[in-house]
């Protein structure tokens, strides 16, 4: 049974990532076991880097150029504690190997029972060196006694606002909206093609702009749907797909990857009716939490999914002195940095409710 949920580091998620990302890059796979059994897995990439004034071989568990919307490792069994604790034994055994000292743990589930407050606890009992680079909250939707949904997140103004698009939509088209669960690899096509009509087309973020992210992109869903761990959900009028929203099932979690949506219809707004959408659907799963994968600082994600989840980044040395010492060095490097920072960009502040008017054209993280 597994302990923590993370597609992204299930193999059908990176198994693509490696044939198509990694022609350059050094990856590693640490396994962990106790008695036989595998508890823990991470998938790593190596790179030389500065932590406090010292250069080293640095581990990091998120450095693809793909959308990685959790950097947890997997484990495996009931107790997260067994399994964090021989994650670290793990990487302890690698460092003594000629690893690298320092590991770069980025974008962990840091919530009470979460892989981070388990790891900060087991570091501290190890007298292992652990400093907290950065924390935030991301945007999620949490079953609640009434189920999943949005609508208890958005004002009566935002509500009756998209039930209006919606009619026009439906107006303009010529029949009824009605949201499909597709795995099938026209939808993966029509996906593509959707996505790369918007902003992101222009800007170039697109999948399609990128042959590697989007080889990336079909062999994960192939893996996925082969699992039946892939919602690749559709919103159409008359068999014609307005938006699209791609969204990767692990345990009783959904995270979602990708939204694309026509750009011909921005005025419309198809992706936050796809959400509202989308989400009333999964509530008809077996699904408890859903991820936005948000980056940041995101406020179209903040203002519609009405609950949190912590989030951190983390740095912690299982290597020689040296290691230990870069790591114990580092906050006090990273406060003149962020000095530095805060009189160039303001910092990124806590996601706060406030009247919020649905998006016409960039309204996907």
């Amino acid at each position: 049974m597994a302990g923590a949920a993370n597609p992204f580091f299930e193999p059908g998620c990176q198994i693509p990532a490696c044939h198509s990302f990694l022609k350059e890059k050094d990856a590693q796979l640490i396994v962990a076991e106790r008695g036989g059994n595998l508890v823990a897995c991470l998938p790593l990439l190596t790179h030389s880097s500065h932590i406090g004034p010292l250069r080293r071989q640095v581990a990091y568990s998120r450095r693809f150029g793909t959308p990685i919307g959790l950097g947890s490792p997997l484990l495996v069994g009931p107790q997260l504690t067994d399994a964090v604790n021989g994650l670290l034994d793990a990487l302890k055994h690698w460092s003594k190997q000629g690893g690298p000292g320092i590991l770069m743990l980025d974008w962990l589930d840091d919530d009470e029972e979460g892989v981070g407050r388990t790891l900060r606890d087991a570091c501290a009992e190890r007298h292992i060196p652990l400093r907290e680079r950065r924390t935030w909250e991301r945007p999620v939707v949490r079953r609640s006694a009434k189920g999943l949904s949005l609508e208890g997140n958005l004002s009566t103004k935002v509500r009756s606002e998209l039930r209006r698009r919606q009619r026009r939509l439906e107006e303009k088209l010529g029949a009824p909206l009605r949201l499909l669960d597709r795995s099938d690899t026209g939808a993966v096509d029509e996906f593509l093609r959707l996505e790369a009509s918007g902003w992101k087309g222009r800007e170039g973020s697109a999948f399609a702009n990128r042959p590697d992210a989007e080889q990336w992109f079909r062999g994960l869903c192939d893996n996925f749907a082969s699992l039946g761990k892939l919602h690749m959900l559709s919103l159409e009028v008359d068999g014609r797909s307005v938006a699209m929203q791609c969204f990767l099932r692990s345990g009783t979690s959904a995270f979602s990857l990708r939204v694309g949506h026509d750009a011909e219809l921005n005025a419309f707004g198809p992706g936050v009716l796809l959400h509202v959408a989308a989400i009333e659907y999964l509530d008809t799963l077996d699904i408890d939490l859903v991820d936005s994968c948000a980056d940041p600082g995101n406020p179209y994600w903040a203002n519609l999914y009405p609950d949190r989840r912590r989030m951190a980044n983390l740095v912690l040395a299982t290597g020689s002195p040296v290691d230990r010492l870069a790591v114990k060095s580092f906050p006090i490097v990273s406060q003149g940095q962020r000095i530095l920072r805060h009189f160039r960009k303001a910092e990124t502040r806590d996601f706060e409710s406030r009247e919020w008017d649905p998006p016409t054209e960039r309204d996907e993280a």
